[in-house]
């Protein structure tokens, strides 16, 4: 492909990911194949929306040597991986995307039951076991899990997803399928671990939050609020009440509640709802 228009492409994705809500501010990763050599990829820890294509990074495909000063994607490796395997594959974006994510730290394959679904990324979802991204493990783990499977997406343990396609169209198509496999399969393992005969998010979400904050048992009616969002500030956490889509981390201090991370402190005086239980373990 010509690299200007690889370059384009590139850039065209990393804002339909932001769009999407596949990632979130300068997380994630996407490339292009450019020969059976060389292939472009997004830089390391630059925003997706003022992204130019000088700053998009040729990398090669065997020892991942790129040109210029500015740095590739710290998981440029994995992606050399990819292309080095699979001749069929043009194109791959790495997501966090919400219910690939979820899944992923079960670090178990879900399998595919939707036969339209599985003729695109195949019949079972390969989960990569956890490395540290940026660095040779990770490549080399992803690389002995992608010898398992000629399927389209994959799981990486505790840290989202990878899709690709021979084309942008294509990937993007295998990242929605793969979404839709993974939160069938929260559905019916919620069903079964719960013994509900119907799903409910309501009930699902009550369900959860007993099981992880050790509370016995929670009201399924009237619990409509979401987990919330949180962050890490030193040794506390910040846990904010408002957060949506578009502004996850909403400012304001009426809208956020700070507790020490500690775990042996007793949540009670914070006044905290059973939630926070969740994000401080």
């Amino acid at each position: 492909m010509d690299i200007n228009q690889a370059k384009d492409s590139v850039i065209s994705a990393g804002k339909k990911l932001l769009e999407s809500g596949l990632i979130a501010r300068t997380w994630g990763n996407v490339s292009c194949r450019l020969s059976d050599h060389q292939f472009v990829i997004t830089p390391s820890g630059r925003p997706y929306e003022t992204l130019t294509p000088n700053e998009i990074v040729s990398v090669n495909i065997i020892d991942c040597g790129f040109e210029g000063a500015i740095e590739p994607s710290s998981e440029k490796g994995v992606h050399a991986v990819i292309y080095g395997q699979r001749s069929d594959i043009n194109f791959i974006i790495h997501t966090h995307q919400l219910y690939a994510s979820a899944v992923s730290p079960l670090q178990t394959d879900i399998p595919v039951t939707s036969p339209t679904a599985a003729a695109m990324i195949g019949d079972r979802v390969i989960c990569a076991p956890y490395a540290l991204p940026g660095t040779k493990t990770i490549t080399q783990t992803f690389a002995a899990s992608l010898a398992r499977s000629t399927g389209k997406a994959f799981l990486m343990a505790y840290h989202g997803a990878i899709c690709f396609g021979k084309n942008y169209e294509e990937t993007f198509q295998v990242a929605a399928l793969l979404e839709k496999v993974c939160k069938d399969f929260i559905k019916h393992r919620y069903l079964r671990l719960s013994g509900q005969k119907e799903f409910d998010c309501d009930r699902m979400r009550a369900f959860y939050v007993s099981k992880s904050a050790g509370v016995k048992s929670l009201p399924c009616s009237g619990l409509k609020r979401p987990l919330y969002n949180s962050e890490r500030s030193g040794e506390q956490i910040i846990l904010y009440l408002n957060g949506t889509a578009a502004q996850p981390f909403p400012d304001g201090e009426q809208k956020l509640i700070r507790f020490d991370i500690t775990v042996d402190n007793d949540l009670r005086p914070y006044n905290l709802p059973a939630e926070a239980a969740v994000h401080r373990e």
